[in-house]
């Protein structure tokens, strides 16, 4: 790595042909985690319910991973690999964190407002797919905004991350392609399965939760969930 002493071309690169098939097998092997979350359902939901919440969380780390890249690559200084590893790992943390307050926050202040409320993962009795792209544009903001944040806020220690980020994988100084595996595959698939499945938890519709409202959203809500 750069920073520690290798030389540019022992440095991991994020955007090679290794990496971006090993971009594509961290999406595929993250997203499975919510089939088998599924499956492991109580109460499982319908594949079509499924389907919406999950691809709005898909949507999400889509953008999330193509701003990461952009990001890392945008850095100057230090290793990509570095960067990204460092983006990944405090988007996971505290970007999760955020993201969760954040979209109760935004649904309790919508919850009177009989042209804007909503309850995540409910989308009326037929599943009207205007609910989903309501709620598909809320948490992509709250994306945005949690990740604009956590930017700037990374921005202002860059260097002494970037010293922290690179002294974690030492042990892949001089191997790129075993630095890049670690830090697109091993470590983000673990990261990946867990924020998957707990963000799936709070982004799918909780059918225990108790809403006190007169709004006919919620009155629909509680109606299904009596039959």
């Amino acid at each position: 790595m750069g920073f520690l002493g290798a030389s540019k071309t022992e440095e991991c690169e994020i955007f090679g042909d290794f990496g971006w098939f090993i971009q594509g097998t961290l999406g595929l092997l993250s997203f499975s985690s919510l089939v088998i979350k599924r499956y492991m359902e109580k109460n499982p939901r319908t594949w079509k319910i499924w389907f919406m919440d999950a691809s709005k969380q898909a949507t999400s780390a889509g953008i999330l991973h193509v701003l990461n890249l952009y990001l890392s690559h945008s850095v100057k200084s230090g290793d990509q690999c570095v960067w990204y590893f460092l983006n990944y790992t405090v988007d996971t943390i505290l970007g999760m964190a955020l993201c969760y307050l954040l979209l109760h926050s935004v649904e309790r202040c919508l919850k009177y407002s009989n042209k804007f409320a909503f309850k995540s993962g409910y989308y009326g009795e037929d599943t009207n797919i205007c609910l989903w792209v309501y709620q598909l544009w809320i948490w992509i903001g709250i994306i945005l905004i949690v990740k604009g944040v956590i930017w700037i806020t990374m921005t202002l220690f860059i260097e002494p991350l970037q010293f922290f980020g690179g002294l974690l994988l030492v042990p892949f100084s001089g191997h790129p392609q075993l630095e890049l595996i670690a830090v697109m595959i091993f470590i983000p698939l673990t990261l990946n399965s867990l924020v998957f499945w707990i963000t799936d938890s709070f982004l799918k519709n909780d059918k225990d939760i108790e809403i006190e409202t007169d709004l006919e959203l919620i009155a629909d809500y509680k109606k299904n969930m009596l039959v």
